[in-house]
């Protein structure tokens, strides 16, 4: 975890949960997004940019013994992100920062496999009421733009029937201690509580949305 999550919020409903304007064309189309590809990405309010499309997967390791660049991590561990090289700064940049720092991923459900029976079958697991999610996330200036990496920790309950890992889920209503890091982020990042995740099995999206069904 995480290595897919699915996306199905409009700039509508972001302005409505967390009082921030963002720009249609960072979220995409709806659908699934897996590492490697453009994500959207909330920065700090007062940045240049507050939300922007970001590169799924920060460059974590040098390249192997053969030259071949090692392939990015898209995930951070809540537990070492403060010590591991290619966290480090962007876990204790000022939010004024304009080359790292921490960031929000907007989600609408996360998607694991079910190992168990015959055949793995995907599994979408969501809030109740299909709530948005903002999974928490460290980014940096990849060259060509901002990569980032979701955070994870200790999987509760529900997910570790999947899988030994979740993302960092964050409420609306810290951000402010997100964005502000020290003390605050620390206990976000370490105390986080496992959300009351909803599973359901073959990871069909639910048309729902904060404003009723979508057509």
């Amino acid at each position: 975890m995480c290595a897919q999550f699915d996306l199905r919020l409009s700039a509508a409903e972001l302005l409505a949960l967390l009082g921030l304007f963002v720009d249609s064309p960072a979220l995409g189309p709806p659908g699934r997004r897996f590492p490697g590809q453009r994500i959207p990405l909330l920065r700090a309010p007062g940045h240049p940019a507050r939300a922007v499309e970001a590169l799924w997967g920060i460059a974590a390791r040098p390249p192997g013994p053969d030259g071949r660049p090692a392939a990015p991590a898209h995930n951070a561990r809540a537990e070492t992100v403060t010590s591991r090289p290619a966290f480090r700064a962007a876990w204790c940049a000022p939010p004024a920062d304009v080359t790292c720092g921490r960031g929000v991923v907007p989600a609408s459900a996360i998607v694991e496999w079910d190992p168990r029976g015959a055949a793995s079958v995907p599994v979408r697991l969501s809030l109740p009421d299909d709530a948005p999610l903002l999974l928490a996330a460290v980014w940096v200036d990849g060259g060509a733009g901002p990569a980032a990496a979701i955070l994870t920790r200790a999987a509760g309950p529900v997910i570790s029937a999947f899988h030994d890992r979740e993302p960092v889920v964050l409420e609306a209503t810290d951000l402010e201690g997100w964005w502000a890091g020290g003390a605050a982020a620390d206990a976000l990042r370490g105390g986080a509580r496992s959300p009351d995740w909803v599973a359901a099995r073959g990871a069909a999206p639910r048309q729902q949305s904060l404003f009723g069904p979508r057509g």
